[in-house]
């Protein structure tokens, strides 16, 4: 009897002890649960840029950018809320949930067409259980609607020299050229560093002219030919019905496209955007802008400078291709991107 109890009393100790480990534990993971410290507050980014270009409705990546030493410990996940202030007192609705697990910069791609639900992300840290607390950072949701203007067709014919009479589309700073004798030029002389599975290609080679000697019929070669502008047709962008917002797939496939240029700094680029029949002209023609224009903020992104990037809107006045059909207007809800290289 004497034996029980006394293993009893061992046992009660024993639970006791693991008790009260796990109370300071808890404790412990309670006193690492705080906001960064005004000092560390300065070191972390939290940042965030609108891609979408609706009205009303943003997309795009959230970023957290932290020193290693200022990894929050004993905390298991972010938490972004909305909020109508930078501040605490302003949490609203939650946006989303993310793992502390994650590497790299990116903390939560905003998923396009999302519903502004406030003016401020507001960043929290969540223990393991389940315990949240203010983590002092917020950023500003500003939605990046129409920051510009794009030229429309009647603005367009009202510049003779800015058509490309080769290919019946608009062009910067176009030279008038008289032609008097042409070359075909091949495609490797444009850049002989491009391989032939490059995505950027050129489309159409305008070429200027050499006089011929009055004495002796013109012999015209490579080096005769004064190339005056070279237009790069790239593969169109297309949209949902009614948006203009970029998708995924057409993001991947800019940047494909765009590989193969070196001197974006100097790189003249326009962006004609376009609509489906449905809808009133005027709003076609706005539609097609705001299309045209997410494909430049896009290419911006890049490297390319947007001083050089000029957009037009055509609506739905050139239809890629003439139907009355889903199939139709699919192809026809889309941006046509030109490199303009002026040699």
């Amino acid at each position: 009897m004497t034996m029980i109890i006394k293993t009893f009393r061992s046992l009660k100790y024993i639970f006791v002890a693991f008790i009260s480990i796990g109370f300071l534990m808890s404790c412990a993971d309670q006193a690492q649960l705080k906001p960064w410290d005004n000092t560390s507050l300065t070191k972390v980014s939290f940042t965030f840029a609108d891609t979408d270009m609706d009205k009303g409705e943003i997309g795009g990546d959230i970023n957290l950018d932290l020193p290693p030493a200022l990894k929050p410990s004993g905390v298991a996940k972010y938490v972004i809320y909305w909020g109508s202030s930078a501040a605490d007192s302003g949490k609203g609705a939650k946006l989303a949930e993310v793992s502390t697990s994650l590497t790299g910069s990116l903390l939560y791609r905003v998923p396009e067409n999302e519903k502004i639900k406030g003016s401020f992300f507001l960043l929290y840290l969540k223990g393991s259980n389940n315990q949240e607390v203010w983590s002092g950072k917020s950023v500003q949701v500003e939605d990046n609607f129409k920051e510009e203007t794009a030229e429309t067709p009647a603005a367009a014919e009202d510049k003779p020299q800015q058509v490309d009479q080769a290919t019946d589309t608009p062009v910067v700073d176009a030279t008038p050229v008289t032609p008097v004798a042409t070359v075909d030029t091949p495609s490797a002389a444009v850049d002989a560093g491009t391989s032939e599975d490059t995505a950027v290609k050129p489309a159409t080679v305008e070429t200027g002219t050499v006089e011929p000697s009055t004495d002796e019929p013109a012999t015209v070669t490579q080096e005769d030919v004064e190339i005056q502008k070279l237009v790069i047709t790239i593969e169109n962008v297309l949209f949902e019905f009614d948006r203009s917002y970029l998708r995924n797939e057409f993001k991947e496939q800019l940047n494909k496209d765009f590989a193969a240029v070196e001197n974006k700094g100097e790189t003249e680029i326009l962006i004609a955007g376009h609509a489906d029949e449905r809808g009133s002209n005027e709003y076609n023609l706005a539609l097609g802008e705001r299309r045209a224009y997410t494909v430049k903020r896009y290419l911006v992104s890049l490297g390319f400078l947007s001083e050089n990037i000029r957009i037009i809107s055509y609506g739905e006045e050139k239809p890629l291709e003439r139907g009355h059909n889903e199939s139709a207007w699919e192809k026809n809800r889309r941006a046509e991107t030109k490199i303009l290289d002026n040699e």
